[in-house]
Formats: structure tokens, sequence, C-alpha cells
């Protein structure tokens, strides 16, 4: 007997995640990985990121919704340098 197992990743980015569970429990989950709402909500839209350490602690709060490597790296960090000035 052959058994097939296919791994579907439920792994979501900061943005998606709050728009699919709402405010009130991203800052639940935001708290119990000992942040806040706001910097959640600043690392969701790509003012912030996470650290290893909050990064882990957040996919953990979020029973491994969040993905690990989304938190840690901002698509669109708004304090960038603009770049070398020719």
């Amino acid at each position: 007997m052959t058994v097939s197992i296919t791994l579907q990743s439920t792994s979501m980015n900061a943005k998606q995640f709050i728009e699919s569970v709402g405010r009130a429990e991203a800052e639940r989950v935001a708290i119990a990985a000992g942040t806040n709402y706001v910097y959640l909500y600043q690392i969701a839209n790509g003012y912030r990121n996470a650290s290893t350490k909050l990064a882990l602690r957040l996919r953990e709060a979020s029973g491994d919704q969040l993905d690990l490597m989304s938190l840690m790296t901002a698509t669109d960090l708004r304090d960038k340098p603009a770049g070398n000035a020719a």
C-alpha cells in the first residue's frame, strides 16, 4: 500500500495574516510574542523587519501561520537610503 501525502504551506506574510485574522487576533499574537500590534503592523507594511528572535516568537504565537523569512525581510523598507547620487 502506498500513501501519498501532499504538504501544503499555509504560512503567510504579516500583511496577509492581519487581513486574514483581523486586528484583535493579530494584536493577541503580537502581545504573546512580546511586542505590540503597531510593531507587527509596521513589519506587515514594510516599515520594519523583525529580528530573528522576534520572528520566531511571532511564528510560534501565530500557530506557525506566519512565514519566518517574510517577517525578517520586508519587501518595501520605507527608511532605506535613496542610493548614491552621481
